[in-house]
């Protein structure tokens, strides 16, 4: 497998991950671009002076089967967190890529991102986040963020922590079931739990503020979008609100497996 590691030098938390990468694990640049070999794994990295969510189509220049891109992640509240979540628009695309269009998501590197961020030694919350944002990208595609300072951004703690996360995930994914997760928040703390307590990923998630847009198609786009495909809808099912009867009948056309949060 080759993976791409995508990051930016405008970016704080981008680039601090890029150094942690670097001095920690061996990469050898060679054409300004560092490779390192993880078993059958081939990893390089790439760095960019430009803004990463407008980058779409980058899969047309960097051969790869997956790409990361370490980030920063942003809260309102301004907690600390470190983040992962899959690429794409559910709606309109106000912050790159496409309309109504989503990334294919890894689901077994997504999920053994999270592992690998839980528990860590400075003791900051790990959140999946719904899909969102740009850019747009033909390949499996996932964000691992950190958040929500500059303090953090910065951090060469934070930033060894994503690095080893990224490094240890490339090495250790397992077989999993992907799902699509419909309902509750952006941070998604019930599909959070399934991710690091079951063998499903919810790859792809439509938060409840996103369900006015959800339609059968957008669901169908969802399904295929996860790697390997999804057969499975996992529900939110409070965090659904007015939406339940119309999430019901889109799921039930689908013909697909079902559950809700609360069953795992």
């Amino acid at each position: 497998m080759k993976a791409a590691i995508v990051t930016s030098t405008v970016n704080p938390a981008s680039a601090n991950i890029r150094e942690q990468l670097i001095s920690r694990h061996g990469f050898r640049e060679m054409q300004r671009v560092h490779h390192l070999v993880l078993g059958s794994v081939l990893v390089a990295m790439h760095s960019f002076d430009r803004e990463l969510l407008f980058f779409d189509g980058m899969d047309k220049m960097i051969d790869a089967d997956v790409f990361i891109f370490p980030y920063t992640h942003t809260s309102r509240a301004g907690v600390d967190a470190f983040a992962v979540h899959s690429v794409g628009n559910w709606g309109r695309a106000e912050l790159g890529g496409m309309d109504r269009t989503l990334c294919p998501a890894p689901s077994a590197l997504m999920k053994q991102l999270l592992k690998s961020l839980h528990g860590n030694s400075m003791g900051v919350e790990v959140i999946q986040e719904a899909t969102h944002h740009g850019p747009f990208v033909g390949k499996p595609s996932v964000f691992v963020e950190i958040g929500s300072s500059s303090g953090m951004y910065s951090s060469p703690e934070a930033g060894r922590i994503v690095a080893d996360a990224i490094v240890s995930s490339l090495q250790s994914m397992n077989p999993v079931r992907s799902a699509v997760g419909i309902g509750g928040l952006h941070h998604c703390p019930n599909f959070s739990r399934v991710m690091l307590n079951t063998d499903v990923s919810v790859a792809h998630v439509c938060p409840k503020y996103a369900l006015g847009g959800l339609d059968g198609e957008m669901l169908v786009k969802a399904l295929a979008a996860c790697s390997p495909k999804a057969n499975l809808v996992v529900l939110d099912w409070k965090g659904l609100g007015e939406h339940k009867d119309k999430i019901k009948l889109l799921v039930d056309s689908a013909g697909v497996a079902v559950c809700r949060t609360g069953d795992f």
